[in-house]
């Protein structure tokens, strides 16, 4: 027993060091990115590239940096103050090399949240798709390259992955050892996604009553079940407070609103659009708090005296959501995704000819083929996982829930491809698991 436990012992450290050499390798890659991102205003070194909404956190981060915490600015209102507060952090800290510092942090921080995770899967049954999933994690073009965007999503991503991976130790060592230590750390890591993103609160929520049920089913240590809740409900309760004393509004973003009525209505895309579409809702005179509110029930109306056409833009948030980077179904504002600086069919579009054949039917193809191809795969892996119980049963539960939280969050508002990018590790995991799956199938037939 004892020679078997220690060829077990030596075997994941020649695993976890071999996995530290991939991940390694591949954060060095993007970390000699950074110095040759240029602004592409002035094409002058900038360290990271902005993001759909750069500007805006860029001012909003000035604006704390200039006037604290409790700024008056409306960009702190109209979208949550995370993202802002870790930019201006940077800026004390960094001065003019903020956006290098940023790329540097988010990076480093990803790699090792995919290092962390790929430790926890090693000592599982998940070992052989491990190096797999990491590889793909990290080389994704669109979610790896987030991390050196100006942009909240691939911090999202981080914490989210850092607490399945607690989750994971959790279930895999003695009760004795941890305790509750890694979910109280995963509250807090959730906590702050919700600053980065009101919309996180659904999943978040969901994620820890999941992990004390998993953990003791609500019957034992209340106390501490309570006290988990308790933390991360604080973070939103403290975006509201800030907006509250800066401002007088007592809101979390006053986007939401906006977002709503922009993504309801018979002439609504189910996507962002900067043309007039949407429902009219009168806030004339309303304070921004009171005219958010009011948007919202007025896009609730809407779907609840429009079941029909409502289920409709429903599914088309829905394809938009999970829709190609590039091609006649994409639908977002991901226009800057440095992706499509290289992307294979759109960096060689060189004639009008060509492009109408993208955007036609064999295009409109390959789109729906990437939309419904990547659904199968990922509730193909699911079901693998749910049949194979124990702890696999457990993650498959926990990463499809995931997704579909964060999916339904998009249904509120509208269908982005950029709101995948925080969940995509989780639907990658999946489809991988739904990949090999299918592989070992067809070898057995």
């Amino acid at each position: 027993m004892a020679k078997g436990q220690k060829a077990l012992a030596v075997r994941q450290s020649r695993d976890q060091r071999k996995l530290f050499l991939v991940i390694g390798i591949i954060t060095a890659i993007k970390l000699m990115l950074i110095p040759n991102i240029q602004d592409a205003m002035n094409g002058s070194p900038s360290g990271a590239w902005l993001g759909s909404d750069g500007e805006t956190y860029k001012a909003a981060a000035e604006a704390l940096h200039e006037d604290g915490i409790f700024s008056k600015s409306s960009l702190l209102m109209y979208f949550a103050p995370g993202y802002p507060v870790f930019l201006s952090i940077l800026q004390f800290l960094a001065g003019n090399l903020v956006f290098v510092f940023t790329s540097l942090i988010q990076t480093l921080l990803y790699s090792y949240s995919i290092f962390f995770l790929g430790q926890q899967l090693l000592k599982t049954k998940f070992k052989k798709i491990t190096f797999p999933f990491t590889v793909i994690a990290l080389l994704n073009p669109t979610l790896s390259l987030s991390s050196l965007v100006i942009g909240y999503e691939s911090l999202v991503a981080s914490l989210f992955i850092f607490a399945l991976s607690l989750l994971i130790l959790d279930l895999t060592t003695a009760e004795s050892k941890l305790s509750y230590s890694p979910l109280l750390i995963s509250s807090v890591l959730l906590g702050i996604t919700v600053w980065l993103s009101p919309r996180m609160i659904l999943p978040g929520v969901l994620f820890l009553l999941s992990w004390v049920y998993i953990k003791n089913k609500f019957k034992k240590n209340l106390l501490a079940t309570l006290l988990v809740i308790v933390i991360f409900l604080g973070f939103q309760a403290s975006i509201i407070i800030r907006n509250e004393i800066a401002t007088g509004n007592f809101l979390s973003q006053s986007s939401l609103g906006t977002l709503a009525v922009m993504g309801a209505g018979p002439n609504a895309t189910g996507t962002y659009t900067d043309k007039d579409t949407g429902i009219v809702c009168d806030t004339e005179e309303l304070s921004p708090s009171q005219a958010s509110n009011k948007k919202l029930n007025c896009a609730i109306k809407w779907y609840t005296e429009n079941p029909d056409q409502g289920l409709v833009l429903l599914w088309k948030k829905s394809y938009y959501l999970w829709s190609p980077w590039f091609g006649p179904l994409y639908g977002g504002t991901m226009a800057r995704n440095p992706y499509l600086i290289f992307h294979p069919i759109k960096s060689n579009i060189t004639t009008q000819s060509q492009l109408d054949l993208v955007m036609g039917i064999l295009g409109q193809l390959v789109s729906w083929v990437w939309i419904l191809g990547g659904w199968l795969l990922l509730m193909v892996g699911f079901r693998s996982l749910f049949k194979s119980g124990g702890l696999q049963k457990v993650i498959g539960n926990v990463t499809l829930m995931l997704i579909i939280s964060n999916w339904l969050t998009v249904l509120v508002v509208q269908g982005d491809n950029r709101y995948r990018i925080p969940f995509m590790p989780f639907s990658l995991f999946l489809q991988l698991c739904g990949y090999m799956t299918v592989r070992r199938f067809k070898h057995l037939n």
